[in-house]
């Protein structure tokens, strides 16, 4: 009897021992399976990552593309207002001349008046 429990208890042993092997190579695939997802993972993640620099590095350059569009506009702008202010001082300096010429004209037509009843009253 002795030889026989012996062998049911190695037989019991053996039985606990596949039984233990069959679950840590079950839990082997699942831990095989999930780091499979973790790396498909970590790849998506990986060209989204990529794919936002490129994003970023295109709303950059767009970016600075409005900032030199912007220079551009306010220095056509300081343009602009240089020639406004030419223009107006263009105006009132003609306005100007314009009265004088107005002023020279009155006096010369009151000189022309006074001479003809100068040369009445003389003659």
């Amino acid at each position: 009897m002795d030889g026989l429990q012996a062998e049911q208890e190695c037989q019991n042993s053996t039985n606990l021992l596949q039984q233990q092997l069959t679950q840590t190579q079950e839990v082997l695939q699942e831990t095989k399976a999930q780091a499979t997802i973790c790396n498909q993972t970590v790849e998506t993640l990986r060209d989204s990552l990529e794919k936002e620099k490129a994003l970023g590095r295109e709303q950059l350059a767009h970016v600075e593309e409005l900032q030199d569009e912007v220079l551009t506009l306010k220095q056509k702008l300081n343009t602009l207002e240089e020639a406004e202010r030419q223009r107006e001082r263009s105006e009132a300096s003609v306005a100007n001349s314009s009265s004088s010429c107005w002023s020279i004209l009155g006096f010369l037509i009151t000189l022309n008046m006074l001479s003809l009843c100068l040369k009445s009253w003389q003659g």
